[in-house]
């Protein structure tokens, strides 16, 4: 009978037997995310506030073509209703 030996998986040569295999925990040479990031200090609305009306559109029509509005409408609207119904689409 032939015996079985555990071998534990070492990849000091660069070879990873499992490659499919996600690793659980934090990356050791990385920050994490909520310390790394400046503009999350600031948050969305500041950003928001930051941009121009064409800007605004863009974004608001990013989420309103899908829904079924044309994006010509969408350039010509005025803002408070612009902001309306994309508010009415996030559900808010």
């Amino acid at each position: 009978m032939a015996q079985l030996r555990y071998k534990p998986n070492t990849v000091s040569n660069g070879h990873d037997p499992y490659p499919n295999v996600i690793p659980i925990g934090p990356i050791p040479h990385e920050k994490p995310w909520w310390e790394n990031d400046e503009e999350a200090k600031e948050g969305i609305f500041s950003h928001l506030a930051q941009m121009s009306e064409n800007e605004l559109r863009e974004l608001y029509g990013g989420y309103l073509v899908p829904k079924g509005y044309r994006e010509q409408d969408i350039m010509e609207m005025p803002m408070k209703e612009l902001e309306y119904l994309f508010n009415q689409v996030m559900g808010t």
